[in-house]
């Protein structure tokens, strides 16, 4: 047993009764010896077996108990992380360290994100760990060092493929005189051209045919050795550094395959000094060592190439954001760095220059460019009191701005983490293809070794070089890197390429979670209407005198109750007050009730703002405006009833128009065979309206807010896979309860949190978009996967010599290498097609 202790913070406790019921939850668990949480603390302390139990399942307890812990992220930006057991071998050893919640490598992205408890793990000690799994880390850097360093690093690439391809040519040359040793044509580059070339290059180059063979081997060695010790370095030492590991991947067998034509080819320019009678029986293939190797460093380049489409649009949005800010501070004007800007500073923004912050405008008028934050060209007009947000660009006058969010807090920021999350997590299809890369590379090890024995065995003649061939195509053929890049590379492109619409995808699992979907939900105020209703009639009741309530009066009493609430209703009525020029009054005693409506104490009345069927429930007399309540219903407006102490004083009617393209968006998604359902606390009347009117078919109607869950769980519990469609901070709960959640909104909203993708644009063409570029996401993975695996299939019995009886085709390491390469770069591309995707909504 090993025994551990582990102590960490527990966020939202809030009585001694909290702290009993974590502590309970985490004895619970399987292998915890014991746990105390201490509430005036804050914190749990618990012993447990490591050998059963790690930090992140007692995390995950913690969440299933309804609380959390503070945690912290931190990315590392990795150098040589080229294969997937590479990133499997640092999330394996990365999961042993107490303290770590999760690890994820993604060769993609050649970043390995990590989930910790800094009071149990530091981040040196994470860096150790990474290194000692044998990956080296890059020095944190700006932007601008970064995409140096990635320039650097192709530039280099570059130089050694440019290298390595002029030595493969000089030793192909070098290599005609000793065409009579070479009695396998499939192991040379120039195979059936060797005469061709030799009679060509004799009348070109007679004194390279004069010279002595073994001096000639001795040339072809030395012009070898930098292609061996620098251009393919790399691959040599990441074979040694996964051998120190206990493990093997491609690299390995890009070294088990070039090695082993190497030293054949070595071992034959030593025996005509040690042995001179075998001389003639030995060639020496040192061009196909450069070539292989060059056609693996031009594969490596273009992969590198693809891997940069990946970040293009997380790179753009990093861009959005200026280095510097013009602050006013004491009636001064400064630039300083954006990262020292405070809540409220007074922000100067002039034309042509981004905003730094999220704030509100103080002084000036101007239009801004927002398309940055929604996916699609937009301009608005800022005015005084207006929001503003960071990323956006100032087209005309100047602005003065108070901050109110900045640095890590501004929506830009928490866009970008968003995608950011799009890198983390990996479906149950993801890590199963991962596992089954791991075992790829000993896999045609051993093929190799079997087919180098069989050769060996079974060849009359020339047979350890048969068997030479064999085993360094078979190593070199294989690519089983790209069996684990094809799907994580798909949904980082897909990921980005919703960006680009104003779609933000919360990474793998939500990509495979909306192909499952079969039900949407859609809740009504925001989702099917614009979410921006409007006050379109004032009716006050009759008195018992005869006259009517004043429409002035009315609004006061509603707003003064409505002034604390969130609802899009009572927004409405405020603003129209206040339109008038009627202010709230004070209010005591506030009080909301879900579902039916708000009430307060103003001066000496109980002022109560109510649905017409919470009115209708209680029995109150609404007199005529109860015919004029259905009359506006039947029109598709909403209405509420202001009541003075159990006194119905008037009726106040609110129109939300349905969003412009809301019907075709519902038509689509009924093509593409959803089942749609609306949810709302309407009337089951007005609710039927309002689905007939935008195509809708099922309805759940007179639902209050508290039961909105309850029907979202009641259909999963039916074995439907729901998404829910909302807008606002009341529909939350049931779009974390659904299998995925569409907030439509600004990111940072509550909504947003609990949803797995955000529609940063008021467009509900969005949804089917989503749709489709999820199928198109998975497919392209599931692709590339197949594509991968069929290629695996035909080519390692190629590459073995299977079809060499019947067609005497010897494939050859450097046809093995460029397979190999070619094969890597065309599932890349397959995978990366995603980012072409244009959603049949026609949006742009």
């Amino acid at each position: 047993m090993a025994r551990v202790s582990a102590s960490f913070p527990v966020e939202g406790l809030v009585c001694g009764t909290c702290a009993a019921a974590v502590q309970k939850k985490l004895i619970e668990e399987p292998g915890v010896l014991d746990a105390a949480v201490n509430f005036a603390t804050g914190r749990a302390t618990v012993t447990f077996d490591e050998q059963q139990v790690q930090v992140s399942r007692l995390i995950k307890a913690l969440r299933e108990a309804g609380y959390d812990s503070a945690k912290a992220t931190v990315s590392f930006e990795i150098e040589n992380m080229f294969y997937s057991t590479g990133a499997s071998r640092v999330e394996r050893e990365l999961a042993k360290v107490p303290g770590v919640i999760r690890a994820v490598a993604n060769q993609a992205t050649a970043r390995v994100t990590v989930e910790y408890l800094p009071g149990l793990v530091t981040v040196s000690e994470l860096e150790d760990e990474i290194r000692s799994a044998g990956l080296a880390i890059s020095p944190p850097s700006s932007r601008e060092d970064a995409a140096k360093r990635r320039l650097k690093k192709s530039r280099s690439t570059a130089l050694k493929f440019t290298t390595a391809a002029f030595l493969t040519l000089v030793t192909l040359v070098g290599s005609l005189p000793l065409a009579a040793d070479r009695t396998v044509a499939g192991l040379t580059l120039t195979g059936n051209l060797g005469p061709v070339l030799d009679e060509l290059f004799r009348s070109l180059l007679p004194q390279l045919y004069q010279l002595d063979p073994r001096l000639l081997r001795i040339g072809l060695l030395g012009l070898t050795l930098p292609t061996v010790l620098w251009c393919g370095r790399e691959f040599f030492a990441h074979a040694l550094g996964g051998l120190k590991c206990r493990t093997a991947d491609p690299a390995t067998l890009v070294a088990w395959g070039i090695g082993a034509v190497f030293v054949y080819s070595l071992v034959a320019t030593v025996i005509p000094f040690a042995a001179p009678e075998l001389a003639p029986a030995a060639g020496v293939y040192f061009d196909a060592v450069n070539g292989a190797v060059a056609v693996l460093l031009l594969g490596r380049w273009l992969d590198s190439g693809s891997k940069g489409i990946l970040g293009c649009f997380l790179g753009r949005l990093h861009d959005l954001l200026p280095e510097l800010a013009r602050v006013q501070r004491e009636g001064v004007d400064t630039q300083v760095p954006v990262q020292d800007v405070l809540v409220g500073d007074r922000v100067i923004v002039q034309p042509g220059e981004t905003v730094p912050v999220d704030g509100v405008v103080l002084e000036g008028s101007s239009t801004v460019d927002e398309s940055a934050l929604s996916g699609v060209g937009k301009t608005a007009k800022k005015e005084p009191g207006h929001r503003i947000f960071a990323g956006s660009l100032n087209q005309s006058g100047s602005l003065v701005i108070r901050a109110e969010a900045v640095r890590q807090d501004t929506v830009l920021a928490q866009m970008v983490r968003l995608l950011e999350e799009a890198q983390l997590g990996k479906t149950r299809r993801q890590r199963l293809i991962e596992k089954i890369a791991v075992f790829v590379p000993p896999f045609v090890i051993a093929v190799s070794l079997g087919a180098f024995a069989a050769w060996f065995a079974l060849a009359d003649s020339a047979a350890v070089l048969l068997a030479t061939l064999a085993l360094a195509s078979v190593s070199l053929i294989a690519c089983p890197w790209v069996l684990s890049l094809a799907a994580p590379a798909a949904v980082l492109a897909g990921s980005g390429r919703g960006a680009e619409y104003g779609i933000l995808i919360r990474g793998s699992e939500t990509m495979e979670a909306l192909k499952k979907v079969d039900t949407f939900v859609f809740h009504r105020t925001g989702a099917i209407t614009e979410g921006k209703p409007a006050i379109t009639h004032v009716l006050g009741a009759k008195k018992s005198d005869g006259s009517v309530v004043g429409a002035a009066d009315l609004l006061r009493l509603a707003a003064s109750v409505e002034a604390r609430s969130k609802h899009p209703l009572a927004r409405a009525v405020v603003e129209a007050a206040r339109a008038k020029g009627i202010e709230p009054l004070p209010v005591e005693r506030y009080v909301e009730m879900p579902g039916r409506g708000v009430r307060g104490i103003v001066g000496k009345y109980l002022v109560e703002v109510i649905s017409v069927r919470h009115a209708r429930e209680r029995s109150l007399d609404l007199g005529a405006l109860a015919s004029e309540a259905d009359s506006h219903m039947l029109k598709g407006r909403s209405s509420v009833v202001v009541v003075v102490n159990d006194t119905v004083q008037g009726l106040i009617v609110v129109a939300d128009p349905l969003k412009s393209g809301a019907k075709q968006a519902i038509a689509r998604l009924k093509q593409m065979g959803y089942r749609l359902y609306l949810l709302s606390g309407e009337t089951r009347q007005a609710a039927t309206l309002a689905a007939k009117e935008v195509g809708l078919e099922h309805v759940i109607a007179e639902v209050a807010p508290d039961d909105k869950v309850e029907e979202i769980r009641r259909l999963r519990n039916e074995g439907r896979v729901v998404a829910v469609v909302g807008h606002g901070r009341e529909d939350a709960l049931s779009l974390w309860e659904a299998d995925v959640g569409f907030a439509i909104g600004a990111v940072g909203e509550p909504e947003v949190a609990a949803a797995q993708v955000t529609l940063l644009r008021e467009d509900l063409a969005a949804v089917p978009a989503a749709m489709e570029l999820s199928r198109r996401t998975i497919a392209a993975g599931r692709n590339g996967v197949l594509a991968a695996a069929a290629y695996h299939l035909l080519a390692i019995p190629l590459a073995a010599g299977l079809f060499y009886p019947w067609s005497g085709f010897v494939l050859g390491p450097v046809l093995a290498a460029a397979a190999a390469s070619l094969a890597g770069w065309a599932v890349a591309r397959m995978s990366l097609s995603v980012s072409n995707f244009r959603p049949s909504t026609g949006m742009s």
